[in-house]
């Protein structure tokens, strides 16, 4: 048994257009010798239709216009509107379809499950009998029998189902959409045993190790011999 869920994210389709196919030539913009002609306005409407909805790369836009790809980078670079078209088409194609998926999520959605199995797949054949004649019934019909010649699938069962809404689709979307109003805050808070205050472990080895170390680092004499002390000095006025 198989089961064939609808497909949810589903890419405009562009098998039916002409406009995207490899060997599409627009008469209009070849040359009677094959070579497309030069640059005109109503390529950067093509070039919209075709990133918008067939998601074409340079590549595939130099095969469309009969072109090299050198050429569309040229156009690219010496008519704005054409750039700009390619952009816009190509943002369509890769933000538009995930928004739209990304909706259906946070919505929720229905799709049909079809379940297919294999039966056997029968033909009518002729009863014959010994000498290889065909038997008669008595409204001198022939008479047939079915007999399996395969097996295919098919569908057995067909069910509509629905998907809920998923949280973390709607948190995505609202700490994007709305972020003054829903934000992603976490709060930690750190507690000892039993929810009481955390308690600090004092080595008393080293406790003793740092009170030696000033008791010596205060009697150790500096550059000019003298104690580590300090020494208060007082100055006079000369008379």
């Amino acid at each position: 048994m198989s089961v064939d869920i609808g497909a949810f994210f589903t890419l405009p389709s562009t098998h039916d257009n002409p406009l995207f196919t490899r060997d599409y030539k627009p008469e209009a913009l070849l040359m009677p010798g094959g070579q497309t002609t030069t640059y005109r306005k109503e390529f950067a409407n093509m070039a919209f239709v075709a990133c918008s909805e067939g998601g074409l790369t340079d590549v595939k836009l130099s095969n469309l216009f009969d072109v090299s790809k050198s050429t569309i980078t040229r156009w690219k670079n010496e008519f704005p509107e054409f750039w700009a078209s390619i952009k816009r088409g190509k943002d369509i194609f890769d933000c538009a379809t995930a928004e739209t998926c990304l909706l259906k999520r946070i919505k929720g959605y229905r799709y049909s499950e079809v379940t297919r199995e294999p039966v056997p797949v029968y033909k009518d054949t002729p009863v014959l009998d010994e000498d290889g004649i065909q038997f008669l019934d008595e409204d001198g019909n022939p008479v047939t029998k079915k007999v399996v010649v395969g097996v295919e699938l098919a569908i057995t069962k067909k069910v509509s189902k629905s998907v809920a809404p998923d949280v973390k689709a709607i948190t995505f979307f609202l700490t994007n959409r709305n972020p003054d109003r829903w934000k992603m805050i976490k709060h930690v808070e750190l507690t000892g045993k039993e929810g009481g205050p955390i308690g600090v472990k004092v080595d008393p080895w080293e406790e003793m190790l740092k009170s030696v170390t000033k008791a010596n680092s205060d009697e150790l004499p500096n550059k000019s011999g003298r104690s580590g002390r300090k020494v208060r000095r007082q100055v006079v006025a000369p008379k």
